[in-house]
């Protein structure tokens, strides 16, 4: 029984030996001499990110792109009785959606879209109904319905004025246009917002420009009230129905941040 031990445990000791010869042969064998005397190495891993585009809640959104705010508009002005054009406009913000959403510190008379990711390219158009007399006067109680509206006349718009809301955006910025809208409603649609594809990724007002802003009064139209009916309609493709026909916009130049 001792010789059956004794054997059975040079066996073993012959195995392990084996193998820590083989080891140790193995190992010198990979070693690199130009790394032999190395004082550092260098290895590489993976880094991703991903990056999911936002979403259509809110009722305000095609495609993931969001129409946040758009201008209510307002001119007042005396009759001379000849043709004259009107500067004296207040612009005020129609916030759509979730409002928390809204930039901060937004002015009056802001555009604004967002692009949660998409390189779709997208269009905001504009639309004026007739602008029609409200409330007459007792004695132009009975005045036809065309008297009612307001003739030969055209509402221009300028939103030219173009800016991301992060100054560190790395985007190509997308085009104001200034466009003209007839006082009858019978322009229709307008380009007057829009991104090629690619562009306009991001946040971004038009700010509507109040001295280049005009409503050219014809002569003749009774004095009183008018109003009408501004649609906007967002579209997430850009627009190919004839921005050309309007004045482009320049980009205004991005602000320096002032945060610390």
């Amino acid at each position: 029984m001792m010789t059956k031990k004794t054997l059975q445990l040079l066996a073993t000791t012959a195995l392990l030996a084996g193998l820590g010869f083989n080891t140790v042969t193995a190992s010198a064998a990979t070693v690199n001499p130009a790394e032999k005397d190395a004082t550092s190495v260098s290895k590489q891993t993976q880094a991703s990110v991903s990056l999911t585009g936002g979403g259509d809640e809110g009722g305000n959104a095609a495609g993931g792109i969001h129409l946040i705010s758009a201008p209510n508009v307002a001119f007042t002005g005396t009759l001379t009785g000849d043709k004259q054009t009107l500067h004296d406009v207040t612009f005020t913000n129609e916030l759509f959606g979730d409002k928390t959403k809204a930039p901060k510190e937004l002015k009056d008379g802001a555009l604004v879209v967002g692009n949660q990711g998409y390189e779709t390219g997208w269009n905001v158009q504009v639309s004026a109904d007739a602008f029609n007399l409200n409330n007459p006067v007792a004695k132009d109680a009975n005045v036809t319905k065309d008297s009612k509206v307001l003739a030969a006349s055209q509402l221009v718009l300028d939103a030219s004025k173009v800016s991301a809301t992060d100054d560190n955006n790395q985007s190509n910025s997308p085009l104001g246009n200034k466009v003209t809208l007839e006082s009858d409603g019978s322009t229709g649609n307008l380009p007057i917002f829009q991104a090629s594809a690619g562009k306009g990724i991001g946040t971004w007002i038009s700010q509507f420009d109040k001295a280049t802003s005009s409503f050219e009064i014809a002569a003749g139209n009774k004095a009183g009230n008018y109003t009408s009916k501004l649609t906007w309609t967002l579209a997430n493709t850009p627009d190919t129905t004839g921005a050309s026909t309007q004045t482009p916009s320049t980009p205004a130049p991005a602000q320096p941040s002032t945060d610390k």
